[in-house]
């Protein structure tokens, strides 16, 4: 089955994942990034005018993007698939590519890249597979190794408060999020995840908002906040092969299995959303390679 791209987001919360496992779907072919395909014109006798058919193009992907980062639905679960490629020439296995794509009919998702020259690991998540930079139009999410060997926040697409030349509290909408915080200890066996809570607002499931503005807000990890942490364990995750499976309170859950060398299967559930999920999945990977070394 062909790995199709931007097609039919918004229907993972519908399709009733939680009887359906990644083994159900044929696995994804390494090199099948939707980038390094070569397309093929549709056989289409009606023509659209460009500009109406770019608008309807950006308004479905900002309506995929919003899935992707909107929580589960409670009592729900979402099967992927991660794959994991190595990057180009000699230290490429240090700079790897990633992809995420659905359990169930193959359909990508996003990519990930592992930046190159920085101090700390960091790693770019996109929607387009085609840019990986690190302030891309298409950028979900940012993972980032803290000063603490073995652990890692995921941040939202947001500005970085550091960054700013203006006062960080005037950037206050536009301001990053933290969307999780991994942190692995006893190498590597023990595994605790943080994820803020999520709320149900008008019939909608909303994730509680992170920001850490100034250089002394409390994060996640510091228990100095009012909204509610979820945390999950896992305190004997396996390294070969890879198998951890962190779960919480009301059946919150994060497993990720090895299932062949650069194929993962990746089981999400309520309150993370697929974007939060597939960050987590990046930081236990990257702390599995620099533990092998």
């Amino acid at each position: 089955m062909p790995i199709t791209r931007y097609s039919g987001v918004n229907s993972i919360a519908k399709a009733g994942h939680q009887g359906t496992t990644a083994m159900d779907a044929p696995a994804p072919q390494k090199g099948t990034n939707p980038a390094m395909r070569n397309s093929q014109p549709a056989n289409n006798t009606t023509r659209m005018d460009p500009r109406v058919a770019e608008a309807m193009s950006e308004a479905k992907s900002a309506a995929e993007t919003t899935d992707l980062q909107t929580p589960i639905s409670p009592g729900e679960s979402v099967q992927l698939v991660l794959t994991k490629e190595p990057g180009d020439g000699a230290l490429g296995g240090y700079f790897p590519t990633f992809s995420l794509y659905s359990g169930s009919c193959g359909e990508w998702y996003m990519c990930a890249r592992v930046r190159k020259k920085t101090t700390k690991a960091q790693i770019i998540i996109s929607r387009d597979p085609q840019d990986t930079s690190q302030n891309c139009e298409s950028l979900l999410a940012k993972v980032k190794a803290t000063e603490n060997p073995g652990e890692y926040s995921v941040w939202s697409d947001g500005v970085d408060p550091k960054n700013c030349k203006v006062h960080p509290r005037s950037l206050e909408r536009v301001v990053r999020e933290q969307l999780a915080f991994v942190r692995l200890q006893d190498n590597n066996r023990n595994v605790s995840i943080l994820v803020p809570e999520a709320l149900e607002k008008q019939g909608k499931q909303v994730r509680a908002a992170v920001k850490p503005i100034e250089v002394d807000d409390p994060q996640m990890q510091s228990g100095q906040h009012e909204y509610q942490v979820c945390e999950l364990k896992d305190g004997n995750m396996s390294s070969r092969p890879m198998k951890m499976l962190t779960e919480g309170p009301d059946g919150a859950k994060v497993e990720l299995e090895e299932k062949s060398e650069g194929e993962y299967h990746l089981t999400l559930s309520h309150p993370l959303s697929i974007t939060q999920g597939f960050g987590i999945a990046l930081s236990v990977l990257h702390a599995v390679h620099q533990g092998k070394k």
